[in-house]
């Protein structure tokens, strides 16, 4: 999870797993000024959110929009567009209450 990006980026290996999927014009500008690395494809992942005790009601569908990048070091899931569409995200320190982050809304809530 990365609470500075603004969008969902993935590995190039999610790719057959995407629907929606199109080749992506996306550019992606990087911390060191004037690199940028190119979108491969931009699709929607379709995903199962599941609680820290485990299953609860049979996880929770997320749909999230995506890109995919030939040259990302690291997988990085924003919390954007979840917080923008009600969710609420609570990231807790190991030692605050039960340490476990949490997203929910008013309708459901589960922990991930």
């Amino acid at each position: 999870m990365d609470t500075g990006c603004n969008h969902t980026l993935l590995f190039t290996s999610i790719e057959p797993f995407l629907d929606e999927r199109k080749q992506s014009r996306l550019q992606i500008q990087v911390a060191d000024k004037g690199s940028s690395m190119m979108g491969s494809k931009d699709g929607v992942l379709r995903a199962l959110a599941f609680g820290a005790e485990g299953v609860i009601s049979g996880g929770n569908k997320l749909n999230i929009n995506c890109s995919t990048t030939k040259t990302l070091h690291r997988e990085l899931l924003s919390v954007d567009e979840f917080y923008d569409d009600g969710f609420n995200i609570l990231l807790k320190q190991p030692d605050y209450e039960d340490g476990i982050p949490q997203m929910s809304t008013c309708e459901q809530g589960f922990q991930s």
